[in-house]
C-alpha cells in the first residue's frame, strides 16, 4: 500500500484486492477500533445491498450479480458485437463458478470476431463512492454498465485494466491532522489478468464502499460522524483512460447514454 499526503490531501494506492482486504482487517493505532467493529457487525442489506453473511460469501465472486448480468446481456448488445467462446482449463477471459465446482474446464475464452483494438490497453477507473441517500440498486447499475463496456472493448481486441476508486471530502483526522480530501485506488485487473466477472462485479458494488471501504477508513483513520462527503473531481476520458465517476450511471437511461457514447469512441479507429 502506497500512501502520499500533503496539507490534508491524501492519496492511497493498493495494488490488489487481496491486499485491500488485508488492510481492511488491520486496525492501526491511527484508526478507530470501535467504529471499525461497528462496520464489521452491521447487517443492513436494505442500505448496503447484501446481508453480512452474503458479503462474506461474495468476497471474491458475486454469483447472483453475474447471473443478473448474463440476463441483461441477452437483451442488450451494444455496438452489434458478435461473440464466440470455448472452454479451457488454463486460459480464459471469464470463469464459470458452477463448472469449477464440478471439476470441469471452467475458463471461458472469448474468440474475437471483429474489431481492431490491436491489443491496446484501456484503463477503466470506476468510482464506488456515493452519498448515503443513493440506493444500492442504483449503484449496482454502474457495476453492470462497466462490465458491459469491458466485454465490448475486449471483443474489439482491446486489453482492459480495471481500477476502483473513491473520493471523499472531510473524512476526519489522521494523527490529529484534518483530512480535507482522500483519494483511494484499488487495482482489480491488470491487462494480462483474466477477466473474472463475478470478482469485478463484487468489487464495484455498493457493499465495497458501505462495508469494506468503511472498514478500511476506520482501520487507518479517525472518521467523523457520517464519514465525510463523496464528491467527483474533474476526470476526463481519453482513449487510454475511461472514468465512471461519482453520480454517473445511476439509472438505466444514463447507463445507455454512457455506453452509446463510449461505443462510438472506440468502435471507429482514426
Amino acid at each position: 500500500m502506497n500512501t502520499e499526503h500533503n496539507e490534508g490531501r491524501f492519496t492511497i494506492t493498493i495494488p490488489s484486492i487481496e491486499q485491500f482486504y488485508k488492510e481492511c482487517d488491520t486496525v492501526e493505532p491511527t484508526g478507530n477500533q470501535y467504529e471499525w467493529q461497528s462496520n464489521v457487525d452491521r447487517d443492513d442489506p436494505g442500505w448496503i445491498g447484501l446481508s453480512k453473511e452474503e458479503i462474506v460469501k461474495s468476497k471474491f465472486f458475486y454469483k447472483k450479480g453475474l447471473d443478473e448480468l448474463k440476463a441483461l446481456e441477452k437483451d442488450i448488445n451494444i455496438g452489434g458485437t458478435k461473440r464466440s467462446y470455448k472452454w479451457d482449463e488454463t486460459d480464459g477471459d471469464d470463469m464459470n463458478y458452477d463448472r469449477f465446482l464440478d471439476n470441469l474446464p471452467c475458463l471461458s475464452k472469448r474468440i474475437t470476431k471483429k474489431g481492431d483494438g490491436r491489443g491496446k490497453i484501456v484503463t477503466i477507473y470506476v468510482s464506488i463512492g456515493e452519498n448515503c441517500n443513493v440506493k444500492y440498486k442504483s449503484m449496482l447499475l454502474r457495476a453492470y454498465t462497466v462490465m458491459r463496456l469491458v466485454d465490448y472493448l475486449e471483443n474489439l481486441n482491446y486489453r482492459t485494466e480495471i481500477i476502483v476508486y473513491s473520493d471523499v471530502k472531510g473524512l476526519g483526522r489522521y494523527k490529529g491532522e484534518h483530512i480535507s480530501s482522500l483519494h483511494t485506488e484499488i487495482v482489480l485487473k491488470k491487462a494480462e489478468d483474466p477477466l473474472i466477472k463475478g470478482l469485478i462485479l463484487n468489487c464495484i458494488s455498493p457493499w465495497m464502499l458501505r462495508h469494506h471501504m468503511f472498514k478500511f477508513w476506520c482501520a487507518k483513520f479517525e472518521p467523523n460522524l457520517g464519514y465525510g462527503q463523496a464528491y467527483s473531481p474533474e476526470y476526463k476520458d481519453t482513449k487510454e483512460k475511461i472514468y465512471f465517476r461519482t453520480g454517473e450511471c445511476l439509472n438505466e437511461e444514463a447507463c445507455e447514454r454512457r455506453l452509446n457514447v463510449l461505443a462510438k469512441k472506440f468502435g471507429f479507429e482514426e
